[in-house]
């Protein structure tokens, strides 16, 4: 039994779906407009809103806005009831947010169908979700542990780094092989402590593998989307590295590597590396534009600080497979690109 709030201002319609579902022994809850429906869905918290899309007031699409904002209804399913010109309105729904649609006159079969469905995808993500927030509580325990590290085993290395470079810098005689060997030893230690954090930050343990067995055929094609250079630098290498033979197409900007899918749909890459933090656009407005275009590309999330908003932001796009922190090393790509 499902306890499910019904908006719809046409009072026949509200009680026919109210009854239909009532039968199949749900509780229900019905509004007869936008804002008392969004008042009793604070009262009840409703596993399952079902929403008329035309309605005086505040119509459906605004509901669904409002309580969006809410963290309490990010995840409760938001069903539209919409006649067949409503459409339009539906997309705009779907893209704000919303689960699914019925297009009236509506079968009993489909109302039940629509919410069985939608139930069983609370479900799941209410189990993801409270997964994510035991590792997430896993990870804060890691970091208070690691937070009495004394900040001089991470200074050290990187002012020893920095001197050199300063010295290497002024004096250009300095550039012997005993200064290269200090430098490389000083950057060797910072880059271990930072890989200690990375992988105690890693969202690799709670992914799991990130491509799947039968993607285990060498990638022709590999998309980078990064705004670092010298990021792109160290990453067409590693692939290479990993793939002699695969074409790398690397951007700097993601509104070039969006024109670039859509002028090559008969070429497109079996791999998306995409940095998250981007300016303009960054790297959830580049999946939703993949989204759009109806372009179905496997990508990997690349991200030199883990913000696990992020994670259960990249979760809802079916294309993600998985996460990559950064610095990006020939192990962490061997494991995400097989060869």
């Amino acid at each position: 039994m499902a306890n499910i709030l019904i908006i719809e201002d046409e009072t026949t319609l509200r009680e026919t779906v109210a009854d239909v579902l009532s039968l199949n022994h749900h509780q229900i809850t019905t509004a007869g407009d936008g804002y008392e429906g969004v008042i009793k869905a604070r009262e009840i918290r409703p596993d399952v809103i079902i929403c008329d899309v035309m309605m005086p007031g505040m119509n459906g699409l605004e509901v669904l806005s409002q309580l969006r904002r809410e963290q309490i209804f990010q995840l409760t399913p938001f069903i539209f009831l919409t006649a067949k010109a409503g459409r339009e309105d539906v997309r705009k729904g779907m893209n704000l947010g919303g689960d699914d649609y019925l297009t009236k006159p509506f079968q009993n079969e489909e109302l039940l169908k629509s919410v069985k469905t939608q139930l069983e995808k609370y479900s799941r993500k209410r189990a993801m979700f409270h997964e994510l927030e035991n590792f997430l509580e896993e990870r804060n325990r890691q970091l208070q542990q690691y937070s009495f590290i004394n900040s001089h085993k991470v200074r050290g290395p990187l002012a020893n780094i920095m001197g050199l470079v300063d010295l290497m810098k002024q004096d250009p005689e300095l550039r012997d092989h005993s200064l290269v060997h200090h430098l490389a030893t000083s950057a060797g230690q910072l880059d271990r402590i930072i890989k200690d954090l990375n992988d105690m930050l890693s969202v690799e343990s709670f992914g799991g593998k990130i491509l799947d067995e039968d993607n285990s055929s060498m990638l022709s094609k590999v998309m980078l989307v990064d705004d670092d250079e010298i990021h792109h630098l160290v990453t067409e290498h590693l692939i290479r590295r990993i793939m002699p033979d695969a074409e790398v197409v690397s951007f700097l900007h993601p509104e070039e590597a969006l024109a670039h899918l859509l002028h090559h749909r008969q070429n497109l890459p079996k791999l998306i590396l995409l940095d998250i933090n981007m300016p303009v656009m960054n790297g959830f407005a580049f999946l939703e534009a993949l989204k759009r275009e109806h372009l179905h590309l496997p990508v990997q999330m690349l991200t030199s600080s883990l913000d696990p908003n992020d994670v259960e932001r990249a979760r809802s796009y079916l294309c993600v497979q998985g996460f990559i922190s950064k610095p990006l090393t020939l192990e962490k790509l061997a494991h995400s690109v097989p060869a």
